[in-house]
């Protein structure tokens, strides 16, 4: 997992045992002594070996002066060509995937906006037959108070009286529709408005784990 950092006495003592292996003539220990001191680091257990070899010339407190660990370098294995052309064609499965899936919620919800249910019928119904029952009224009540007005306060002749009604009603009637009319195109235009929005996503605040 780890070795250990070659120090300045470490080194010290790793070049007098080149010297020596060179005067013993054993070439595989120079070699892989010198190896040791170029790539800076010891691993524990041939450090150990070391010392016992050192014996008294080389204390093991001298040479594990300023004693510094070195974890070794972990080994990356490079995906084979196979591996990653499986892994593109995962990852274009998936993308398509969910561009199907996207393109089946989109056409859900143009759909469902398009077709009314049977409770938005309904309620479109019991709206329009409020709404002329409504109108109905207010046309009877102002012909009757035209009637009981003409006829108490104005005094007026029968036929100037039902003109008077009939005018006023007719009158009353055009206004409620123009009302009417007026508000089914605000909410028209309020719906097309709402449709043709954007959603916009803001990310406020981040957590992070």
């Amino acid at each position: 997992m780890f070795e250990v950092a070659v120090g300045s006495a470490l080194r010290r003592a790793l070049e007098s045992a080149v010297e020596a292996a060179v005067a013993a003539g054993d070439g595989d220990a120079k070699v892989r002594l010198l190896e040791l001191i170029e790539r800076g680091s010891v691993p524990c257990g041939e450090l150990a070996e070391l010392c016992r070899a050192w014996g008294s010339e080389v204390s093991v407190s001298e040479a594990l002066s300023g004693l510094e660990f070195k974890f070794k370098d972990r080994e990356t294995r490079k995906p084979s060509p196979e591996f990653q052309a499986q892994l593109a064609r995962l990852r274009a499965l998936q993308q398509e995937q969910e561009y199907q899936q996207i393109v089946k919620n989109r056409d859900l919800a143009i759909t469902t906006e398009s077709e009314a249910t049977p409770a938005q019928i309904n309620r479109e119904i019991k709206e329009q037959v409020t709404t002329v029952f409504n109108i109905i009224i207010s046309v009877i009540s102002v012909v009757v108070a035209i009637w009981y007005w003409s006829r108490t306060s104005a005094g007026l002749a029968i036929h100037h009286r039902i003109f008077l009604c009939m005018f006023f009603g007719i009158l009353v009637l055009v206004a409620e529709v123009v009302v009417y009319s007026s508000y089914l195109s605000k909410i028209e235009e309020a719906k097309a408005s709402e449709k043709s929005k954007k959603e916009h996503k803001k990310l406020v605040q981040k957590y992070v784990f």
